[in-house]
């Protein structure tokens, strides 16, 4: 327990790795704030459409009557000042009430297609009634109520039945880039276990403790102290930002935790590789974290999407993107499995890395010190 006291006090000096690992995310988290405070949730405006009445039609008119205000900004005029209008710009298209009703454009576009959509479905439904009143009189009623019930609008979800914000996968990222960071931490605890890089390292390395016992005390102490930096971002993003990151906070503590130990061992490792250089080791504690979160998508929203369409091995291996998938999972779409797969991937790497440290120093031997 000495030991583990000692070590603890050791990091939490480190202001350098503190600063990159809790600070420099939650200014990343205020960047994105800002940036995209206003973005994701689109908000829909009704239709400008206009209406030409040249012959009385009560069921399309009930039908209009039903979607005004809910899909379409219904204005009656007579055709001359629609056909204006519709030049203008100041509808996007014209509805024809008659017999058979139809309706007038001047472009295509996303207004023009649910006009459409919503004509088709009118005179779909017509013409069924019809069907059904001359071959099953009796059943019209319930048929016209069946209709009425189908004729909801929809919003837009995913298939978990949660609203889906694009802007999310942003931060997700983000946290797994946290997460990862913790390297930083894992690099210098990993330098004080090889004997050739500190007089610190030199004195740990003649201790009579094994150097299992080393690495699993260090490791436990950076995924400690990473586990609560990275829980401290999540603090700020609800409570501060207000982004509510899960209905289901035993997953996103576990998937915090996975992601920690990864980070704080892949810098373990770096750590002891004491005959690399330490200018190229401090390289790859920076490169590798950055390039596993552009690829997750922290710096372009769709590389994630780009790297699973071309390379998605990649994305099965690369903790970044294997942590923001489990945060989708957790959030977006529920899957279980999805989630376990993600889990069970950051632990091997995270195991298998601790193993890696641990060959890299068993029976190390220096000729002097």
């Amino acid at each position: 327990m000495t030991e583990i006291r000692y070590r603890f006090l050791r990091v939490l000096r480190d202001r350098g790795n503190v600063f990159w690992t809790l600070i420099f995310p939650i200014a990343l988290a205020l960047l994105f704030n800002f940036s995209f405070k206003d973005l994701g949730e689109e908000s829909w405006k009704n239709i400008p459409t206009a209406v030409v009445v040249q012959e009385k039609n009560e069921p399309f008119e009930s039908f209009l009557a039903a979607i005004d205000g809910e899909l379409i900004e219904m204005k009656t005029m007579d055709e001359d000042t629609a056909v204006k209008a519709l030049d203008a710009g100041r509808v996007s298209g014209i509805y024809y009430e008659n017999e058979t009703p139809s309706l007038t454009v001047a472009s295509s576009g996303l207004s023009q297609t649910v006009l459409a959509s919503a004509l088709d479905s009118y005179l779909g439904n017509a013409a069924l009634l019809k069907e059904v009143a001359v071959k099953n009189p009796e059943g019209l009623a319930a048929a016209a109520e069946a209709l009425t019930e189908q004729n909801s609008y929809l919003t837009e979800e995913t298939l978990g039945g949660k609203s889906y914000n694009y802007t999310m996968d942003y931060f997700y990222a983000l946290i797994g880039m946290t997460c990862f960071f913790g390297c930083f931490t894992g690099m210098k605890l990993g330098e004080e276990c090889t004997a050739n890089q500190s007089v610190l390292a030199a004195r740990r390395s003649v201790a009579p403790v094994r150097k299992s016992r080393m690495v699993l005390t260090d490791m436990l102490v950076g995924f400690s102290v990473q586990f609560c930096l990275v829980l401290v971002l999540l603090a700020f993003l609800n409570f501060v930002l207000d982004i509510r990151l899960s209905g289901n906070p035993a997953a996103t503590l576990l998937v915090c935790a996975c992601g920690a130990l990864t980070g704080v061992s892949f810098g373990i490792v770096l750590g002891c590789a004491g005959r690399i250089k330490q200018s190229i080791r401090i390289g790859l504690s920076i490169s590798v974290p950055l390039l596993c979160s552009f690829l997750s998508g922290l710096m372009i929203g769709d590389m994630k999407q780009t790297v699973e369409e071309n390379a998605p091995l990649i994305n099965r291996i690369n903790p970044s993107a294997v942590i923001s998938d489990a945060f989708y999972y957790i959030n977006i779409y529920p899957d279980g499995r999805g989630l376990a797969r993600c889990l069970v991937t950051l632990a091997v790497i995270s195991l298998g890395l601790a193993f890696l440290a641990f060959l890299m120093m068993r029976r190390t031997r220096y000729d002097s010190l």
